[in-house]
């Protein structure tokens, strides 16, 4: 039996990391402890995030415990985003335990593009965070951190579905690609019938382009060593 976590900050493309796995085979576990319809949109255990900032560590036993059920050869997991490192130091303990050979992925991506989609955000009146630069530093320094020290593989969001490394990310979970991913304008990855899915646009105005990336570099230098120290970890 093979589980996988994904954890990562929300808006670094973890949902479409999260449903390219669904739709290459790998089960979020509608049968398991505390499973709610609603958490299929995002793929997302809001009930587990909710149970880590309690510190509610037998709600989650219970919940990793269940997926333990699934019969041998499934490829089972879930996806998180409080992505925090008091949160991971408490799970980490829980995740030993019960799911010991867990296959752990995240997102990263580059900040110029998470300073748009803030930028936008406050256009259209949805709320977000302010970009902070300091926030944006510490994210990339725990992701550095757990891809060090705690065995995360990183995906890059959007380059690895551009380039096709995704079929290689897809393989290293333990799931067979899907090519169907690809076909028509790529402009979504699943059916709009499918049951309370999601869709997603893979050219975003928030894309950066070679020259956004340039300007970035010199606006916020900082930011920009760190995204390379950051991609100098993904292979």
């Amino acid at each position: 039996m093979t589980h996988i976590l994904i954890f990562a900050p929300n808006g670094h493309g973890t949902s479409l990391l999260a449903h390219t796995f669904r739709l290459c085979g790998m089960n979020y576990g509608r049968e398991t402890y505390g499973w709610k319809d609603s958490f299929y949109h995002h793929l997302e255990r809001s009930d587990i995030e909710k149970a880590m900032e309690e510190r509610n560590w037998v709600y989650i036993q219970d919940v990793l415990d269940s997926y333990n059920h699934y019969p041998s050869g499934v490829v089972s997991g879930l996806k998180l985003t409080h992505f925090r490192p008091d949160n991971w130091e408490f799970i980490l303990p829980i995740l030993d335990q019960y799911w010991p050979e867990c296959k752990r992925f995240m997102t990263i991506r580059h900040p110029y593009e998470m300073q748009m989609r803030n930028k936008l955000s406050n256009i259209d009146g949805t709320e977000r965070k302010v970009f902070n630069i300091q926030d944006q530093l510490e994210i990339m320094s725990f992701q550095l951190e757990l891809i060090r020290k705690n065995n995360f593989r990183a995906v890059v969001y959007p380059d690895f579905w551009d380039n096709m490394k995704i079929i290689g990310i897809v393989k290293e979970a333990g799931l067979s690609f899907n090519h169907a991913i690809f076909t028509g304008n790529k402009e979504e990855i699943d059916s709009t019938h499918a049951i309370n899915t999601k869709h997603f646009v893979w050219d975003k105005p928030t894309r950066a382009s070679q020259e956004d990336k340039d300007q970035f570099e010199k606006e916020q230098p900082h930011l920009h060593d760190k995204y390379m120290e950051l991609l100098g970890q993904v292979t």
